[in-house]
């Protein structure tokens, strides 16, 4: 009798342990990179979709070019790598292992324009002079996500998993709503986000 319920028992651990891993979400990384010099090109515009429209992933290199981003099927997808400057890679990614690194992609420096075509779609990150603007219309995921998530993606800020906001690892940081202060945004910013 102890066999028996030795052997439900270690059924039971098994099959819960194979389903928890095949819902496991499928990570792609890479690594974005000049062609010429092999230097990584900061907040290069990531756009990761698959033909039935259903997933759609738009997102920024961090600073040093480097991406991660999750699916939750293996699939084949598209990846369309955009940076002011330089020629757009595009390029299919078929994803059938839980960890897919697709290593450096390289971009051309410099685009020599024949024609001008103007689009309606805005990088998702704009670097200035003196800030780094993030742009929620054009991520596909701001109309499912509160602000709170949102910030998850922003270059140089991090939200912890007790929603700790830090900007450049700082907590010391104002937060301005059209350009002015806000008491209720400096007095309950997490709830304000969500």
């Amino acid at each position: 009798m102890k066999h028996i319920l030795l052997l439900l028992l270690c059924i039971t651990i098994s099959l819960n342990v194979m389903s928890q891993s095949s819902n496991a979400p499928y990570r792609v990384s890479g690594q974005v990179t000049e062609t010429a010099t092999g230097k990584s090109i900061p907040y290069a515009t990531i756009i990761f979709s698959n033909d039935s429209i259903k997933v759609k992933k738009a997102m920024a290199c961090d600073a040093n070019g480097r991406f991660s981003l999750t699916v939750d099927a293996a699939d084949e997808y598209h990846l369309s790598v955009t940076a002011v400057g330089y020629r757009e890679i595009s390029m299919t990614v078929q994803v059938t292992n839980q960890v897919t690194d697709l290593g450096q992609l390289s971009m051309d420096e410099g685009v020599e324009l024949q024609e001008i075509t103007v689009t309606a779609q805005k990088p998702l990150v704009k670097i200035e002079v003196d800030k780094i603007t993030y742009n929620m219309e054009s991520d596909p995921e701001a109309q499912a996500n509160n602000a709170l998530e949102m910030l998850r993606k922003v270059p140089l800020i991090t939200v912890d998993s007790d929603e700790n906001i830090t900007l450049n690892g700082q907590t010391n940081f104002k937060v301005l709503v059209n350009g002015k202060s806000s008491s209720m945004m400096n007095s309950n910013l997490k709830e304000v986000l969500k």
